[in-house]
């Protein structure tokens, strides 16, 4: 086995004699298949990224994972079979966030193992943070000897030994292609690094990585993190997933608080992750600002002058109504969702069980008697009609003969006898 831990060159006066070539044909090459810790999300034998902007629960949902691979419930290589973790830390105590977090996961706390650096002196045992690369051979070993599935990395940054320019991509890629092959590789583990974005709004997850492009380059798989502000879960996405078969659904989670007891009787709240389950939407669409594709800008344009016009229509409204009406209209979820942030629609969570509403800032909403458009609370449902003709840009209908209310018009289906149907009238939940 190689090994990945840095090495000098040797000075021109030494002898090369001890340097060779080895050459290894394909045929003598064992095809295996990928394997996943989690499938077709993290990898096994290399490392993953957990990306995502500060404070939207990374860690917590690391703990989340941790739980999963330690009880053998997690979907992938070892599903049915508890497996030990390894969880290196640099930003949360282990007694008071880590631990409590993984108790509110359901973790089997047995097989999470923290590790810490310890160098005899003359003074006694000197306790120290476990860096890499100088620490590969050590941490590889032991996750051979204790049958470790998956090693977290909590931050990433933080481990990488600061001798390596984190701005600078070949000593990165030197540092980082030794974790992910020197441990990930030699132990058969899994790796999972959390790494922070940067503040600038991009669909282009390896460009918002802190630091270095090399995080994103060595990186078999990313999996992005961004924050639906339309009910304030998050939206967790494989961004890059280079040896996965096909697309990888993007899951929707809920952080929660949750109760956990302390050894001196006390009790504690920490965070807990809830996977509600798979979602159409795009943690990139969350992140981006705009849509670089011309065609994309314009489907955009149009999403946000039928949905600032619908607002200014029927003001404060269910998101899920507002959806209804988008679908109905041919605009796609996620760039309602960019039309939505383009114009700065207020989204704000009312009555119990809580339901999402979508209002323009300001409260802007035009008038039904005058057709002036001015500031209320009002909050309206969308109004279903049959007649009038529905514009070509905005698909509101002209009110019919009569009357001064805009209606909107009714989705319709066809049918067997060549005739139209109303479409079933419910949205998706909130």
């Amino acid at each position: 086995m190689m090994d990945f831990t840095a090495a000098p060159e040797p000075t021109p006066t030494e002898e090369p004699s001890t340097r060779r070539l080895r050459v290894t044909p394909a045929s003598q090459v064992k095809v295996r298949r990928q394997r996943w810790v989690w499938a077709q999300r993290i990898i096994l034998g290399g490392l993953t990224l957990l990306a995502g902007r500060e404070g939207l629960g990374k860690s917590t949902i690391a703990c989340w994972l941790v739980a999963q691979v330690t009880r053998g419930t997690l979907d992938g290589e070892f599903h049915g079979t508890p497996r030990n973790v390894i969880y290196l830390h640099t930003e949360d105590a282990r007694d008071t966030t880590i631990v409590p977090r993984l108790k509110a996961a359901g973790a089997d706390t047995d097989r999470v193992l923290f590790i810490d650096m310890v160098t005899p002196t003359e003074h006694g045992d000197v306790e120290s943070q476990v860096v890499f690369p100088s620490s590969v051979a050590e941490v590889a070993e032991l996750a051979i000897e204790r049958d470790v599935a998956l090693i977290v990395l909590d931050a990433a940054t933080s481990v990488i030994d600061s001798r390596l320019d984190g701005d600078k991509d070949r000593q990165m890629r030197q540092g980082l292609e030794a974790i992910a092959r020197g441990i990930g590789e030699r132990a058969g583990c899994g790796v999972l690094g959390l790494v922070h974005f940067g503040k600038r709004d991009s669909g282009d997850t390896g460009k918002l990585i802190l630091g270095s492009i090399a995080w994103s380059q060595v990186a078999r798989s990313v999996l992005a993190v961004a924050r639906d502000e339309d009910d304030g879960t998050v939206v967790l996405s494989a961004t890059k997933a280079n040896l996965a078969p096909g697309d990888t659904a993007s899951l929707r989670i809920r952080l929660v608080n949750a109760s956990v007891d302390t050894d001196d009787g006390e009790v504690t709240s920490v965070g807990c992750a809830e996977i509600i389950g798979e979602t159409d939407v795009d943690a990139r669409e969350l992140l981006a600002a705009a849509p670089a594709d011309p065609e994309e800008r314009t489907e955009l344009d149009e999403a946000r002058a039928w949905l600032e016009e619908y607002l200014t229509v029927e003001g404060k409204t269910l998101s899920k109504a507002v959806k209804a009406a988008a679908r109905a209209a041919d605009i796609a979820e996620r760039t309602l969702h960019r039309a939505r942030k383009s114009l700065g629609v207020v989204s704000a969570g009312e009555g119990y069980p809580r339901q999402s509403y979508w209002s323009l800032p300001g409260g802007r909403v035009m008038d039904s008697t005058s057709g002036a458009s001015g500031a209320t609370d009002a909050v309206r449902a969308p109004r279903l009609g049959t007649t009038g003709t529905t514009g070509p840009d905005l698909r509101v209908c002209e009110p019919p003969p009569g009357t001064t209310d805009p209606v909107v018009p009714t989705p319709v289906h066809g049918t067997t006898d060549g005739t139209t149907a109303p479409a079933d009238s419910h949205g998706e939940s909130a």
